[in-house]
């Protein structure tokens, strides 16, 4: 990534995320409340989201507003960073682009009478998020299909025919309630008949060129803005409508499916029809189809987000600080299984300079995509959840804070129609908040590597993305209740025993982000690996199975949880598979208890996090925060190993520190610091503690930042640590 990110040096910027409603566009209110922000607060960078004013980016008169309150924010030495989202200008592509829609197709099996005759009706359903942007439906794609099948009751090979023209009576194409009527002749009686009804929405299809071009005309109208750093936030498909039918109600648009057809020779609808039960001799269809499908979705919502990010830089320059969490639905573990639906889960791939996530994002998953991105720190949104309680921010910060991150605040201001966010803009909620962070700002001065985390959980992408993986509830097939929870609950209860991992999907290894050095070490990003937990192999593509070989023959520890009978495409690798487990130090067929897998890993000298409240990062210091929620100022004892010597210290919510073999101070961190020992030996201690910074130069001299309660940042250099107790 480029060195040379605005606000980066020792100085990572403290967000606050400002939604506007409509109120933003009448009167004078959008300066009041950004000169309100700036009085009350020490945010460096304000993003700012215009979706719920009611306007698109083309307008005028919302370009101008969004002008002034910038220059108000450069006139205060502050940065604006704007939500570039071109979903909500969706009116405005279908002014150019009027038959480029994304939709939904139902693929549905029907009885035939036998009289010949069989009827057919939908249950309508919107396309939109809930309590927020929506599509307004526009006209459906309807097809009905027969086909003959087997004495097994399995269709067969080459017998698939459109009946639509001779035989179907179809409902008028503007009605979102499809209606299929079907008589057919005697001749037709013994075959199956399967409906394709698909339902177009005025949402705009990203597999087509033109919505490129669009998005690049909505970024060249706000080019003249003097911007500090632009985001797409949380982007993807709208919410899926039924997420509970997602193995037959699939994402449908012309573009795709002629992507599909170039990929793979195939016709789209035709394998989406027989993917749940294929033709004798096309049994790999079962598997494949889904898989071909979503890599699909994946790739162009990845390739969409790496566009956005060079244009930004392109546009606006290369210190342009590219923002936004990819992570939509990341309340709990179970609401991922949405974004599957929503972006293929394709937050690993959106290119950031600063890894960005939000909510109960785990922090296996926070720490995975700060190793790929290596910006020294990663961003996390918090809106409170439903929690509304400002002691909620104060959780939050400290907890990132300790793994190496930065906490987004939302909001000032955010109009939520579901009351899950504690506006800031409230006495007093701006002010504790940024107090909150203007300590964790003290830590940039000290902060220069991620969390070192030695093992990697290994996601098997297809398996846990795959409804033939899902269990069935119901007679629905949920994806939550497979590979998919059973890879969160491995990465999480790894980390609540101490043992910091990062979560990755096998997609990334497909993509060669994820491999071995020239060591031999698994690497991903900065982060190097002692031991990898494959955890649920089932579907992966060959190169997964080239990387588990290759981690074998070099000697990594492996891990291996679940069972693989094919491989992406539905062919065998049973017999492949069982040479890799037999090789590998362990094997689960089914998610074990996380004792065993400790245990292993214990054997293999992966010990867990011994830093209390905090832990250790991969140039060797070591961070300590605030174990509770607090705001600034709670006392915080300090009694640690760091590389073989013990550490004591006394001080207030975050401590930092790195020593050399010799246990001298090299690096050494801490907001009102009142003592320092190192084996006994008293290092500083003070009577008035102060915040202080401290880093050895190259000549054996000491630089060091200090402030007190009250008092102007005070910077220099001493011959040694007790010189600048004096100072």
């Amino acid at each position: 990534m480029s060195e040379t990110i605005a606000l980066k040096d020792r100085g990572f910027p403290r967000i606050l995320s400002w939604k506007w409603g409509p109120d933003a566009l009448s009167g004078s209110g959008h300066r009041e409340k950004m000169e309100d922000i700036l009085r009350r607060s020490g945010f460096d960078l304000i993003q700012i989201d215009p979706a719920g004013t009611g306007k698109t980016l083309f307008d005028d008169e919302l370009r101008r507003r969004l002008a002034e309150v910038i220059e108000l924010a450069h006139h205060r030495s502050r940065g604006v960073m704007l939500n570039l989202d071109p979903r909500p200008a969706a009116a405005d592509f279908f002014q150019e682009n009027p038959r480029e829609m994304l939709g939904l197709i139902e693929i549905r099996r029907f009885p035939l009478g036998a009289d010949g005759r069989a009827s057919w009706e939908s249950t309508p359903f919107e396309l939109g998020e809930p309590g927020g942007l929506s599509f307004p439906f526009d006209h459906h794609e309807t097809r009905v299909y027969a086909f003959d099948t087997d004495a097994a009751g399995r269709p067969v090979a080459g017998t698939l025919c459109d009946l639509t023209a001779e035989f179907a009576t179809l409902s008028p194409e503007r009605e979102p309630r499809i209606r299929v009527d079907v008589r057919v002749p005697s001749d037709h009686a013994r075959r199956s008949l399967v409906v394709a009804a698909a339902s177009l929405f005025r949402c705009p299809d990203l597999f087509g060129a033109s919505f490129r071009d669009f998005f690049s005309k909505l970024l060249d109208a706000c080019r003249s803005l003097k911007l500090d750093g632009i985001s797409l936030e949380e982007w993807g498909f709208p919410a899926h409508p039924r997420p509970e039918q997602a193995d037959r109600l699939h994402w449908y648009s012309q573009h795709l499916t002629q992507a599909y057809q170039e990929r793979t020779g195939r016709d789209l609808v035709h394998d989406l029809i027989f993917q749940p039960a294929p033709p004798a001799g096309s049994e790999s269809l079962e598997v494949e189809v889904p898989n071909r499908y979503l890599e699909l979705i994946r790739q162009v919502h990845a390739g969409l987000e790496e566009w956005f990010y060079d244009k930004g830089k392109e546009l606006w320059g290369p210190r342009t600080f590219i923002g936004g969490h990819p992570t939509g639905s990341a309340v709990t573990a179970r609401h991922h299984v949405m974004e599957v639906w929503r972006n293929g889960l394709d937050w690993w791939q959106a290119k950031r300079d600063f890894a960005q996530s939000s909510e109960q994002t785990l922090l296996a998953l926070r720490t995975a995509l700060a190793h790929k991105w290596g910006g020294t720190v990663f961003y996390h949104l918090w809106s409170s959840l439903g929690e509304r309680r400002i002691e909620s921010y104060f959780r939050e910060t400290w907890q990132n804070a300790r793994y190496g991150g930065r906490l987004v605040a939302l909001g000032y201001e955010c109009p939520d129609p579901q009351g899950v966010v504690l506006e800031l803009r409230c006495e007093g909620g701006l002010e504790q908040v940024s107090a909150v962070l203007e300590r964790i700002q003290f830590l940039n001065y000290f902060q220069r590597a991620q969390p070192d985390c030695p093992v990697l959980v290994l996601m098997g992408y297809p398996a846990v993305s795959h409804p033939l993986t899902a269990v069935m509830r119901d007679g629905v097939r949920d994806l939550y209740c497979g590979p998919m929870a059973e890879s969160y609950r491995l990465a999480q209860e790894l980390w609540e025993a101490g043992i910091l991992c990062d979560l990755v999907p096998s997609y990334e290894v497909e993509g060669g982000s994820l491999g071995l050095d020239r060591e031999g070490r698994p690497r991903y990003g900065v982060q190097t690996y002692r031991a990898v937990i494959v955890a649920f192999p089932e579907f992966s593509r060959e190169t997964t199975w080239h990387f588990l070989e290759n981690c074998l023959e070099r000697g990594v520890k492996l891990m291996v949880v679940g069972r693989a009978t094919r491989d992406f495409y539905g062919r065998e690798v049973k017999e492949r598979f069982g040479k890799i487990i037999d090789r590998a130090d362990f094997f689960s067929p089914d998610d074990p208890g996380p004792e065993d897998v400790i245990e292993m890993l214990k054997s293999f000298g992966i010990q867990p996090n011994p830093v209390r409240n905090g832990c250790r990062l991969l140039d060797g210091s070591v961070l300590v925060a605030n174990p509770g929620e607090e705001g600034p100022g709670s006392p915080l004892g300090v009694d640690l190993m760091a590389d073989g010597h013990r550490v004591e210290a006394r001080c207030e919510d975050l401590f930092g520190i790195k020593l050399s073999g010799a246990g001298e101070v090299e690096r050494l961190c801490g907001c009102m610091l009142a003592e320092v020992k190192v084996d006994g030996k008293e290092v500083l201690k003070w009577e008035k503690p102060r915040h202080l910074v401290v880093e050895r130069l190259a000549d054996g001299r000491y630089e060091w930042v200090s402030r007190r309660v009250g008092e102007e940042e005070k910077t220099g250099t001493a011959e040694s640590l007790s010189e600048i107790v004096r100072d």
